[in-house]
């Protein structure tokens, strides 16, 4: 309210580009998921930083796998 008791209004404008800067934080946070948007984009802008050393260490740990070509070698006749 104002001095005078008036309720004061916000612009339509500034309202909606309020909206829509809280609307493209959102998406980028993935706080708001938009059906269909993730067919145009990269996957592997998804995956964390170190994924090719994570999942290469987490198949060497794999049941029934060898740690590496020399220990796979040695049980071939």
């Amino acid at each position: 309210m104002d001095e005078v008791g008036r309720v004061e209004r916000i612009p339509y404008e500034l309202y909606e580009l309020c909206v829509l800067v809280s609307l493209r934080d959102a998406l980028r946070r993935r706080d708001i998921r938009v059906p269909g948007a993730g067919r145009w984009q990269n996957p592997e802008d998804n995956l964390p930083p170190d994924f090719e050393a994570t999942a290469r260490s987490a198949s060497r740990r794999a049941p029934g796998r060898s740690s590496g070509p020399e220990e796979a070698a040695a049980g071939v006749p």
